[in-house]
């Protein structure tokens, strides 16, 4: 007969989030303490900030340049939250898909759009001149070398020259690396080059920015007038390396334990056998449902009072196996670290086929965060 103990869960969450906002402040002073001498920060929090939540920008304090998402209505959400600070749109997106509540917020330089060429130029001059307005600033983004979208290189002269005609303030012309988190830092470093000496010979007075995350970590492009930072802050990083050891992960998720049994012989538990000899199992309340890949069974696990729990199972919709070294009903109704400083997706993403910022931007919206 199986064994087998459950509990009626007494009212607490059954999972939740905890974003350590001082650790994200603690994680950008350690980056813009190694930038260059009035080198600006650009936050970037696309993706509602790679699953944290947006609402940490409220709880955190630091003297950056501006913020940067993927489009208007993220642009709308974060000045819902800080009206201060510039928020940059880092991919030409064309006015059409900017709300019109949020064009005035173009127009008064709250919002900076990007550009591609003259052509999204001309539809931004069109979208002013209805509104009543001409002159408002851009951004112009460069192709990178190894072929993402962006205005040819060929062609980036012309467009700041046919925006400055026209009266449009440059906020910045920007690119970045081909492949960042592979090339090496001198493929990078010449890339980087390379797009500084294009940038200069278009607009010698325009502020320029090639580094994000990866180059950041290789030091390169950091002595420019911008850098763009996303997973730095939030302390997701490629890797364990070098100054970034001392960036602190900023999330932790907690998953309740439902139910905690010994299985017999053969028997099952979510979509599939245990894998190994895992006779005794836990069962937490998270699943791909909300969030967590089913790949983090081939090698991440969670952590309970000072132990490494792998999964029994890949997780099934709506919760998971972890496998326990003995007998343990203590685990019952008790929270587990399904990711955190204990569990950090670097140390598993790669090995299961993912980058770390996988791991995080697919949590549920709907799992109740909590600032601290």
């Amino acid at each position: 007969m199986r064994e087998t103990a459950s509990k009626a869960i007494r009212g607490e969450a059954l999972r939740r989030i905890v974003v350590d906002c001082r650790a994200i402040e603690e994680n950008l002073g350690t980056i813009l303490r190694r930038l260059g001498r009035g080198t600006g920060l650009i936050w970037v929090v696309k993706s509602q900030a790679y699953g944290f939540g947006l609402d940490c920008i409220r709880n955190v304090s630091a003297p950056i340049a501006g913020y940067g998402v993927d489009d208007f209505s993220a642009a709308g959400e974060v000045l819902a939250r800080d009206r201060s600070k510039p928020v940059y749109i880092l991919y030409p997106i064309a006015p059409k898909f900017c709300p019109e509540e949020l064009r005035a917020r173009v127009w008064d330089g709250s919002i900076v759009p990007t550009v591609d060429g003259t052509g999204r130029i001309d539809e931004w001059l069109r979208a002013a001149r209805n509104a009543g307005g001409e002159a408002f600033d851009l951004q112009v983004k460069v192709r990178s070398f190894g072929g993402r979208f962006g205005v040819p290189p060929e062609e980036l002269r012309e467009t700041i020259a046919y925006a400055r005609r026209h009266g449009l303030g440059i906020r910045g012309i920007f690119s970045h690396p081909s492949h960042s988190t592979v090339s090496t830092a001198d493929e990078i470093r010449r890339e980087c080059e390379a797009f500084v000496r294009l940038a200069r010979a278009a607009d010698p007075e325009a502020s320029i920015h090639f580094a994000d995350s990866a180059c950041a970590l290789k030091g390169v492009g950091v002595d420019l007038d911008l850098v763009r930072v996303g997973m730095l802050p939030l302390g997701l990083l490629p890797e364990d390396v070098g100054w970034a050891s001392s960036l602190k992960l900023a999330i932790t998720v907690y998953a309740r334990v439902i139910d905690a049994r010994t299985l017999q012989r053969g028997e099952g538990i979510g979509y599939a056998l245990p894998e190994g000899n895992t006779p005794n199992v836990a069962i937490a309340a998270m699943g791909y449902a909300h969030g967590i890949p089913r790949m983090i069974a081939q090698s991440g696990h969670a952590w309970w009072r000072g132990h490494k729990l792998r999964y029994a199972s890949p997780p099934w919709m709506e919760f998971s196996a972890l496998a326990l070294p003995q007998r343990d009903l203590s685990i019952l109704e008790e929270e587990v670290e399904i990711l955190g400083p204990h569990a950090p997706p670097h140390a598993f993403a790669w090995q299961a086929g993912l980058a770390p910022e996988e791991f995080v931007v697919r949590l549920s919206p709907v799992i109740p965060r909590h600032f601290a």
